[in-house]
């Protein structure tokens, strides 16, 4: 909620770029190989394009010209690089935070009342800019009342930009990349020709949410300042990350597994007597050649025992493959959380269900098909009750801090089935009307109906493909079994969705 008497929060955002040369940042993927993960302006001219194979961006610089420069991309090694200029540019702010971007991609600074200190907020920007040149970046800023606002002009508007308080106008011209949606959302609107933030501004809001899903408009409310965002602050932790370097490259496995273990152990004693736990570990090696080979670790609940990630490290490290020798190995808990201490159990409990195995096995199984293989199911806000959920992975978040996807319909179990099941079609007597059946048959069996609740109609908007447009029914037999019936009204037919227990 949007408070006008509450004092304007004015923020500033800068976004370092890269130099003048022609630059190009290269990933690899386990399935498509090496790829483009961004490329300066300079490259960009030469039709190089995130998401290009690193071989055809080569053959657009021929070896030849020695301008574009290839270079392996490391996210962590930039998370730490924002992170140590969000702490330097604490001589600006006394807030200073990471975009909320994934990854993120530049800096927010809360300068509410600080921009008198420094002769305005036309002087502050310069400052701020000259901090950053001397620094090797050319940064662009802008300052706005709001966090997203900031951050939209910034990466969208000219370099240098100062939003009056009240006056948002000129985001009405910014593309609706500015927004940050999700890429489903960008295609539908490319589709619908709406490129530009003040065409949705336009719309009602209620078309909006039932087109396009809630996301859009919490952006546009962070955008104009109807929802808040605060900055979160950049503040030193803890460095739960060991490494080893090595003299010379090594290239023998059982030496690199040993090593492993060796820092699983120093890992865990950090974390032990910090008294955290890990949920998602990066483990790096970082070749001769340059050249990075990552492993990504899950786990389904806080782990600290060092065999165990050590076990799971392994797994991972199986199927690596070095084109040339290791010369240091990292460790890094990249998310963590507070240990769970429990007071232990009187009698032992020898069920072999037992949480701890359960959780291992959550943890293998995640590790080795993919954490977005083994999931939990998430009631989801939708109106076609088959598609009312989503799934979300079981291991690499902590428990309570999972992104929420808005909030379902809460539906008791007196009109909901608590087992839904595909529609099954099914044969009917006895319709009157728009009314239920009397009877229905059901694996060759006749169900008589003896009293019924309905209609209750569902119906999904046309954006979503063939409408979904249907008529159900609670229903009781004679014999006392309550079934959830529904009439496809397109065609008529009756469908069996599910039963009351």
């Amino acid at each position: 909620m949007w408070l006008p008497d509450w004092p304007i929060q004015r923020r500033i955002v800068a976004r370092p770029e890269l130099d003048g040369q022609a630059v190009v940042l290269y990933g690899r993927e386990a399935r498509r190989g090496e790829r483009v993960r961004a490329c300066s302006p300079a490259a960009w001219q030469r039709g190089i394009r995130p998401g290009m194979p690193r071989a055809d961006a080569a053959v657009l610089a021929p070896a030849a010209s020695a301008a574009i420069h290839f270079m392996a991309h490391d996210p962590h090694q930039d998370r730490l690089a924002l992170q140590e200029l969000a702490l330097a540019c604490g001589r600006f702010s006394p807030l200073v935070g990471l975009n909320p971007t994934d990854p993120p991609d530049g800096l927010q600074l809360d300068i509410t009342g600080v921009a008198t200190l420094f002769g305005g907020e036309a002087a502050l920007l310069e400052q701020v800019a000259i901090f950053f040149r001397q620094r090797g970046y050319r940064a662009r800023l802008a300052i706005a009342p709001t966090c997203a606002a900031a951050s939209a002009v910034a990466r969208w508007g000219s370099a240098s930009t100062i939003v009056p308080p009240g006056d948002l106008s000129q985001l009405a011209a910014l593309p609706v990349a500015a927004l940050e949606l999700e890429e489903g959302v960008r295609q539908q609107l490319r589709h619908l020709g709406i490129g530009r933030i003040g065409q949705l501004q336009g719309l009602s809001r209620g078309s909006l949410g039932a087109r396009f899903g809630r996301s859009l408009l919490v952006r546009l409310d962070r955008l104009s300042g109807a929802m808040g965002q605060t900055v979160v602050a950049c503040r030193p932790r803890p460095s739960w990350q060991v490494e080893r370097v090595f003299e010379h490259a090594l290239a023998d496995r059982g030496v690199l597994e040993a090593v492993l273990r060796e820092l699983s152990v120093r890992l865990s004693q950090q974390l032990q007597a910090g008294g955290r736990g890990i949920f998602q570990l990066e483990g790096r090696l970082v070749c001769q050649g340059g050249q990075v080979r990552t492993m990504q670790v899950v786990f389904f609940q806080p782990a600290v025992e060092p065999s165990h990630l050590a076990a799971l490290l392994q797994m991972h490290f199986e199927r690596l493959d070095f084109p040339e020798g290791v010369q240091r190995i990292e460790l890094a808990a990249v998310v963590t959380a507070a240990r769970d201490r429990r007071q232990g159990r009187l009698f032992a409990d020898s069920s072999p269900g037992d949480a701890a195995e359960l959780a291992q096995l959550i943890e293998r199984l995640s590790n080795r098909l993919g954490r977005e293989r083994v999931v939990r199911a998430e009631l989801a806000a939708d109106a076609q009750p088959e598609r009312a959920y989503r799934c979300l992975p079981l291991t690499g978040v902590p428990s309570g801090e999972s992104p929420a996807a808005g909030q379902p319909g809460r539906w008791g179990s007196l009109y909901r089935p608590l087992k839904l099941d595909s529609p099954q079609g099914i044969g009917v007597l006895g319709v009157a009307g728009e009314g239920p059946p009397a009877a229905f048959f059901l694996a060759g069996r006749r169900h008589r109906i003896a009293r019924s609740f309905g209609p209750e109609r569902i119906e999904t908007g046309w954006w979503r493909g063939p409408s979904c447009r249907r008529d159900y029914y609670r229903v009781e037999t004679v014999l006392g079994q309550r079934f959830w019936l529904f009439r496809r009204l397109p065609d008529q037919r009756w469908f069996l969705q599910g039963e009351f227990t």
